[in-house]
């Protein structure tokens, strides 16, 4: 059963702690931010162009702060990161919220404590994002893809 207090972290080749239908090897983080922006009051060349601020979250240090520490010094991409945030429905697990981002670098990696536990503060960026949000009645999700580096989009469904 999924917690509707946290989403959950899914990070390509970094298996997470958090065991459940659907939520298997996924990282439980009480919460996330990601943004856009489309710069339309400026003249200029990125006039009217979708930016985009970096996707960042806290999750426990545990076995991965080691590559994760190596992917910020080499600069290796981490394939997909996948955020996932579900909520109870009719006793049932139902997804809300899905953001899917491809080609990511870590760009700021921070160690902090809280209580007993030692915490990864993530900054990365990324190419490509996708945001999913499912409709209240159902699972069916309404999406959109977009590409910052060929500055294309797709509506996926």
């Amino acid at each position: 059963m999924a917690d509707d207090q946290v989403a959950y972290v899914k990070i390509d080749g970094m298996p997470g702690p958090v065991k459940g239908e659907g939520i298997d090897g996924t990282f439980a983080v009480p919460s996330f931010v990601f943004s856009y922006y489309n710069s339309t009051g400026f003249a200029g060349k990125g006039e009217g162009r979708a930016e985009r601020a970096p996707l960042s979250f806290t999750l426990p240090a545990g076995s991965n702060a080691g590559k994760l520490f190596q992917q910020l010094c080499e600069g290796t991409k981490i394939k997909t990161i996948n955020i996932t945030k579900y909520t109870r429905r009719e006793k049932k697990d139902q997804k809300y919220f899905e953001a899917i981002f491809t080609e990511c670098t870590v760009a700021n990696l921070g160690f902090s404590q809280n209580g007993q536990a030692v915490m990864c503060d993530l900054t990365l960026a990324y190419a490509k994002a996708q945001v999913i949000s499912y409709m209240a009645d159902g699972p069916t999700g309404a999406d959109f893809t977009w590409d910052f580096a060929a500055e294309t989009g797709a509506k996926a469904s």
